[in-house]
């Protein structure tokens, strides 16, 4: 036996663990699982084609996807309509690690008046692991796209609360930090079940998923360490007849569209503005600037909207 092929098992092994060192545990098995590392048995029908840790192969998958009327290389993504298409585009490179060019975003809506966006790749097809990843940061329900004749029922929207049977109760905090007082906030919001509320001061970093309160629609900004900002929270409660859609976002602002359909059918718009200043003298007048001439053009454009806004200051 030469000397070349001892301890060939064990050096394997720390190769393997050399890579898990380097890598974080989800890049590591979904690395691991791509291997061409394939033990196939070809003399025996019915049996897929696995890997030696017992997973399907993706060269398998694809195939499995292909037969079932799936396309694996479009995605479809729910429960996140109020995030603007720009938004969306940048947290999909930011956590699938996909350049620009490499993927398309279309929002589309549905028959039942809901929309979803759906996310087409040219040759880099996703891993089940990525999309996991993906949904779980998004807080969105994602899966692969199929025919229209594999699909199930359409569902069906729930009926909510016109605005015009409730009191519109609105509320704003700064809270220096959602993570430290979220037990709090979630009392509080379960005893006044405020309609609107802006918080400020959320201290979220990118990287981090995204916020979400049990019963509420979300809308945020991250806190960006480079470009300044402390974070903001703006959030709608689902029961009532409520929309809300992200507008604009700024490092140190924020301005989202909320719509409300009336017994009457008259349509009542609002745009509210979500507002952190900071400290120095010369951003927080560029910030002032910047929101005065949002409002000014755009109560300009549409004079029978409602502008809300709330100011916090460092």
């Amino acid at each position: 036996m030469s000397s070349g092929n001892k301890n060939l098992s064990a050096r394997r092994m720390a190769n393997l663990v050399g890579k898990f060192k380097n890598k974080t545990k989800l890049e590591f098995i979904e690395q691991f699982m791509d291997s061409n590392n394939y033990n196939i048995n070809k003399n025996v029908t019915g049996v897929t084609e696995t890997n030696f840790c017992g997973f399907e192969s993706d060269r398998n998958a694809a195939h499995t996807a292909k037969t079932a009327g799936m396309h694996n290389n479009r995605l479809m993504v729910w429960n996140i309509p109020e995030l603007a298409k720009s938004t969306f585009k940048r947290l999909v490179a930011m956590h699938t690690k996909l350049q620009p060019g490499q993927f398309t975003i279309n929002k589309v809506r549905q028959k039942n008046s809901e929309w979803r966006y759906k996310i087409a790749t040219q040759n880099n097809r996703l891993s089940q692991l990525k999309i996991k990843k993906l949904a779980k940061k998004l807080g969105a329900k994602i899966r692969y796209d199929k025919h229209k004749s594999l699909r199930g029922p359409q569902r069906t929207v729930n009926k909510k609360q016109a605005l015009g049977q409730t009191k519109f109760k609105c509320m704003s905090y700064n809270l220096i930090g959602i993570k430290n007082v979220k037990n709090q906030l979630e009392y509080m919001l379960n005893s006044y079940q405020p309609i609107l509320l802006t918080l400020q001061e959320t201290m979220l970093t990118e990287k981090s998923s995204r916020c979400r309160l049990q019963g509420y629609t979300c809308i945020e900004v991250k806190h960006k360490i480079k470009k300044g900002g402390r974070g903001l929270l703006t959030v709608v409660r689902n029961t009532a007849d409520l929309t809300i859609f992200e507008y604009l976002s700024n490092s140190y602002w924020m301005a989202t569209k909320v719509s409300d359909t009336l017994e009457i059918n008259n349509k009542v718009e609002m745009m509210v503005i979500n507002v952190h200043t900071p400290s120095s003298l010369t951003k927080k007048k560029q910030v002032t600037e910047h929101i005065t001439s949002f409002s000014r053009n755009y109560k300009l454009k549409h004079p029978d909207h409602i502008i809300l806004s709330w100011v916090t200051s460092t």
